[in-house]
């Protein structure tokens, strides 16, 4: 009797030695559970391709360069900013180019009356005016957009 009371204590004793809870135990049977940081929607792309420019006033100091382009958005998606796939474009800088030569630029060109334009997916022509503030260099009749600043969302 005394043998079987001493083999049944040992495997009770073998058996609680695998239930231990020191580091690198497991406490539950459950799988952990893994920290999930959702991932804030991708930027939109917006491209600007083609430029056309002219200059009005000239001969003045109110001379104002007028830049034309074709802005294309693509992966705009809801929500951004509240608003459902819309981006505002508030203002582009442009290098007017002599042959391949950067001649001079018009930063922050704005469309008229400081209006932001809204757009959705899709292309959209955009004109926006530069003043002599915002001119460096000289003008020239080829231009490339060279940055358009825009936010996600309608801010108009």
């Amino acid at each position: 009797m005394r043998l079987v009371a001493s083999a049944i204590a040992t495997v009770a004793v073998a058996g609680l030695a695998g239930c231990g809870s020191g580091p690198g135990t497991a406490t539950s049977s459950r799988p952990p559970a893994w920290a999930v940081t959702p991932a804030p929607p991708a930027a939109p792309s917006v491209v600007a391709s083609g430029c056309l420019t002219w200059v009005t006033g000239s001969d003045s100091a109110a001379a104002l360069v007028h830049v034309r382009t074709i802005l294309s958005v693509r992966d705009a998606r809801a929500p951004q900013a509240g608003v459902a796939g819309l981006v505002t474009v508030s203002s582009i800088d442009v290098v007017f180019l002599a042959g391949r030569v950067p001649v001079g630029w018009a930063i922050q060109a704005t469309p008229p009356g400081n209006a932001a334009i809204v757009i959705g997916n899709g292309k959209v022509g955009l004109t926006a005016v530069a003043d002599g503030i915002y001119l460096s260099g000289r003008w020239a009749p080829d231009c490339r957009v060279v940055r358009v600043y825009w936010l996600p969302g309608d801010h108009s």
